[in-house]
């Protein structure tokens, strides 16, 4: 859109009001870019193209299909006037299909949408003749109903193909519609039902008061027929629609923006000769830019003192063999990078004279003062040349940014955090560093705890109603005292009443927004700062809502008395996690249904108790923290086998696990997270001795191996449920369990499973720790039939948490499984790391590491017998990210020599990726997997990947990377 002035207001107010709409049939605002005389917005894009055009071009329509249509309409609008924005310019041109030949569509063009407010009335001057209502056309104030009365115009044309008020030209339109009055043309109204016909009478109703709200309207009986998958006969009203389109395009083709942005108020019509708001001849010239003033620029002289006479009659400063690149007040002098480029220079320079008088002459002048240098070249004698480099820090920081990329320092933080911190935070960190190493010898001894901040605790995404409190929290350590500082979409929020941040006593931050509103959605970042570094986290708020209609259920498998249904999650899940699933059932042709349960948490069930040789149908609906879904269509009938069948239900353990789970009422986990207790880390958990019985009180089994088991357990001392793992003592065995309990001991941490109790016994190590689900990250994701990559971007995350909390502890994991990730509850997509008998402190001398480890998830230092370091962990990271995008193991060879071999030479294979997988998954995997571990990125470099990154468009991105399950579940059999 092109435009300045009040124009220029116009654009900016349509993306004020689509940045605050979020909803699955509205068209959402994704970027926006501006410049000073246009605006361009980055859309959802509806391939399907406008629904009157779609309708045409499949050259059929029954009044099923007008009914759905209109009541997706109605949703988008519900969503709309729960914010009190009213569309004010709604029309069959902005109902957008999502894709070709499809049934699902958006409402877009929000240029005239407006928020009301109760005590302040509004005027709205523009709009299209055809679907005003009528308190627009009369200039009197607008409201919420005058968007139903535009449905009332939209059902109308899509049921008889003739617009209700169209004239001969706008002023007759508009005059129709300031008279109010329809009839229902028998011939264009024969096929309709009354249902209908009723549903049009009471939104096309003169006074706004008395037409049907959006909630209502959603209620009327005529979009029942939505419920059922019966499509109905097709309507003969195609000629007439197409002749209305034709109209239709013509109005449209005098009014619409093709390159500047225009606007003309209705009354318009009642001037001009024409007797049309967009004349059909005139050609639209936007206004003029006023001319530009150009004089003399009027600039006072400043007085000339003493001060600035006695600067300029300074002596000259001496630069002899200095080279200057920058000089300024911003400059330090540092200690050159190139030991040998006073050599080169030196020789450019002698070339340089003997091929230059002038320059000769120049260079015992100002350089070498009066030497002559080339007077004895049979002697080759030279000055020394001293050379000194000046350059601006900002200079100093491109350098360090290419020595990072092509590994030649150590990296002191991430480049992404030198970027997003700013020049002047990395200045000041280092000059608090030259500060330090000039006082080298003469701080005092506590000054060397010193430590950059880390954050125990990263704020998590937020999910909210607008009007409803935000809350971020964060936990970050250091020492100095880090301070925190909060940004929305990279600008510095600042405290108001409205945005609070306080600092509970614990040391934990929080951000309070009270009350959220709909443009405070976008991407929130929290930085830790200190003298000593910086630290960065992000999470996202987002406005959320009831989820969206599942599809209808699916009948796979049935006997004589059971049936096995499954379903998908609905599309739109509100933004928030679905709890659970309300599944109901009725015979063939019955009119009631009812309720097999409304507390399934997993996408399927086996409903028994069926009679015989009997047809069923199911439906679905879904529930998350906001409510509960829109009833699913109904599923295609589904027969039982007759009595006696021999017929039975096949459905794996885990699915059997999760439906007993959900019979016995174990739904989803919604109890509050308990805050974590960091004084562990200084009294750890002490191994004692006893009775087992004294101990713990046994409930049931959960494995049993060769050298041990693990048993649900309740902990009689600490009163809690635990799984204890129950080692039997041997020399090899009884060690890897001590080394277990050295390293959990003292662990805090929220992606860390934390030991309870742990207890010695004459023939068993004992270990108490917290109970999960039991579900490793594979069985989690192979219960669905597909899963999309920002899943496993989720898994990832949590993984690098976890293991930059262990390095910061100054402990390694060394190997990682994709079974030491037990999620958990089976519900969220909340992992814990678990056995820790691989886990080693990164102090511990090589001599002293046990033999260790799986070959196939080893890194080459380990089985080069080199020192650990965290480097170590981002190997295992990058070996479990290529499992679970592939469903393959990277190094795996034909044998160990061969897998052995793979790992030192790094050979893998991206082929085998899905190609469903991300270019940025595949770039992230190539800059983890490097032979050297130096080379490889630091855990925080890793967490501000693009990849990683929660912006709106990699999250868009990883949520359309879909992934089906089948060779996850392949390489689990195996696993």
């Amino acid at each position: 859109m092109h435009g300045t002035g009040r124009f220029k207001d116009w654009m900016r107010h349509e993306l004020d009001m689509m940045g605050q709409l979020h909803h699955p049939k509205l068209v959402r605002l994704w970027d926006a870019f501006e410049t000073k005389q246009s605006m361009s917005l980055i859309t959802d894009l509806c391939g399907g193209g406008e629904l009157l055009d779609n309708i045409v071009s499949r050259d059929r329509l029954s009044e099923h299909e007008v009914a759905n249509y209109i009541r997706q309409v109605l949703e988008g609008l519900n969503h709309m006037h729960s914010q009190n924005i009213a569309h004010l310019g709604l029309t069959l041109g902005d109902v957008l299909v999502t894709h070709i030949n499809g049934d699902t569509i958006k409402i877009g063009d929000f240029s005239l949408a407006t928020r009301l407010h109760k005590n302040k009335d509004f005027i709205q001057e523009y709009g299209h003749p055809e679907f005003v209502a009528p308190e627009i056309a009369h200039k009197r104030p607008a409201t919420l109903a005058s968007d139903m009365w535009s449905v009332g115009v939209m059902t109308y044309i899509l049921l008889s193909g003739i617009s209700p008020f169209l004239g001969q030209n706008d002023r007759e339109t508009l005059k129709n519609v300031q008279n109010g009055k329809i009839n229902f043309l028998d011939d264009s109204f024969a096929e309709v039902s009354d249902n209908a016909r009723d549903f049009i009478g009471k939104l096309l109703v003169f006074e706004p008061s008395e037409r049907l709200n959006v909630k209502a309207a959603l209620d009327h009986p005529w979009l029942k027929i939505t419920e059922v998958p019966y499509k109905g006969d097709r309507l003969s009203n195609i000629d007439r629609l197409k002749d209305y389109q034709k109209k239709w395009k013509s109005w449209y083709a005098n009014a619409s923006c093709r390159r500047c942005y225009r606007r003309r108020p209705l009354e318009s019509c009642f001037t001009h000769p024409s007797r049309m708001i967009y004349p059909p001849d005139e050609v639209y010239t936007p206004p003029e830019s006023p001319a530009r003033e150009i004089g003399r620029t009027k600039v006072k002289p400043s007085q000339f003192d003493e001060t600035y006479a006695e600067k300029i009659s300074r002596e000259p400063i001496d630069v002899r063999s200095e080279s200057n690149y920058q000089c300024g007040p911003d400059t330090y002098l540092l200690q050159l990078r190139d030991v040998d480029f006073p050599l080169r220079l030196r020789e450019y320079l002698r070339v340089g004279a003997k091929r230059s008088p002038s320059l000769a002459a120049n260079l015992r002048e100002k350089h070498w003062g009066g030497f002559q240098v080339f007077e004895h070249t049979d002697r080759h004698t030279y000055p020394q040349v001293v050379v000194r480099e000046r350059r601006k820090f900002v200079d100093v920081m491109d350098e360090e940014i290419d020595d990072e990329k092509k590994g030649l320092s150590t990296r002191t933080m991430p480049l992404r955090l030198q970027r997003e911190v700013g020049s002047l935070g990395y200045t000041h960190q280092q000059l608090e560093n030259l500060k330090k190493e000039a006082m080298k010898g003469k701080r005092p001894i506590e000054t060397l705890t010193e430590t950059a901040p880390y954050f125990r605790e990263k704020i998590q995404d937020c999910v909210i109603r607008e009007n409803d409190e935000a809350v971020f929290r964060c936990f970050a350590v250091g020492n100095p005292a880090p301070q925190y500082s909060w940004f929305r979409n990279d600008g510095l929020l600042i405290e108001s009443s409205r945005i609070q941040i306080k600092k509970s006593p614990d040391g934990r931050i929080e951000l309070h927004l009270n009350p959220g509103k709909a443009y405070d959605v976008g991407l929130f970042k929290c930085v830790a700062r200190n003298s000593r570094g910086t630290a960065v986290c992000h999470a996202r708020l987002r406005v959320g809502g009831r989820p969206g209609r599942p599809e209808p259920p699916i009948c796979e498998q049935c006997s004589s008395h059971q049936i096995y249904v499954h379903w998908c999650n609905p599309k739109y899940e509100g933004n928030s996690r679905t709890l659970y699933f309300c599944l109901e059932m009725r015979e063939t042709g019955a009119t009631e249904w009812k309720k097999v349960s409304d507390t399934v948490t997993h996408e399927f069930w086996v409903v028994h108790d069926l009679k015989s040789s009997t047809s069923y149908e199911f439906r679905v609906s879904a529930k998350n923290h906001f409510g509960w879904s829109e009833v699913s269509l109904p599923s295609d009938p589904c027969t039982t086998e007759p009595e006696g069948s021999t017929q039975k239900i096949k459905i794996s353990r885990a699915h059997k696990f999760q439906q007993d789970m959900a019979e016995r009422g174990q739904g989803a986990d919604q109890s509050a997270e308990t805050a974590l207790d960091y004084s562990r880390e200084d009294n750890p958990v002490q191994l004692t001795t006893g009775g087992v019985q004294d101990l713990y009180s046994f409930v049931s089994e959960l494995y049993v191996g060769r050298y041990g088991a693990v048993i649900n357990s309740l902990a009689k001392e600490q009163k809690c449920a635990i799984s204890l793992k129950a080692i039997i003592a041997s020399s090899d065995i009884e060690s890897s369990a001590k080394r277990e309990y050295e390293i959990l001991k003292s662990l805090s941490h929220e992606r860390i499973v934390s030991l309870v109790s742990a207890s010695f016994h004459d023939d068993l190590v004992i270990l108490g720790l917290e109970r999960l689900s039991g579900i490793d990250v594979l069985t989690y994701l192979t219960l669905r039939h597909q899963y999309n990559e920002d899943t496993v971007a989720r898994i990832i995350q949590q993984v690098l948490d976890a293991v930059e909390y262990l390095h910061f502890r100054g402990m390694c994991y060394v190997e990682l499984q994709p079974d030491n990730l037990v999620m958990k509850d089976e519900h969220t997509c909340n992992i814990k790391l678990v056995d820790f008998g691989s886990a080693q402190f990164l102090s511990r001398p090589v001599s002293e590491r046990p033999q260790i480890g799986s070959l196939e998830y080893l890194p080459p230092e380990v089985l080069k017998d080199q020192e650990l370091s965290p480097a170590t962990d981002i190997w295992g990271v990058g070996v479990l990210l290529y499992i679970l995008v592939s469903g393959y193991s990277p190094f795996l060879g034909v044998d160990d020599e061969d897998t052995k071999n793979n790992i030192l030479y790094v050979r893998y294979h991206f082929d085998k990726l899905y190609k469903e997988a991300s270019t940025e998954v595949t770039r992230f995997l190539m800059m983890i997997f490097k032979r050297r571990p130096e080379k490889r990125p630091t855990v925080a470099e890793c967490l501000e990947n693009k990849w990683l990154l929660p912006s709106e468009f990699m999250l868009r991105k990883r949520e359309h990377s879909v992934f089906t399950s089948s060779r996850l579940q392949e390489f689990a059999a195996e696993f």
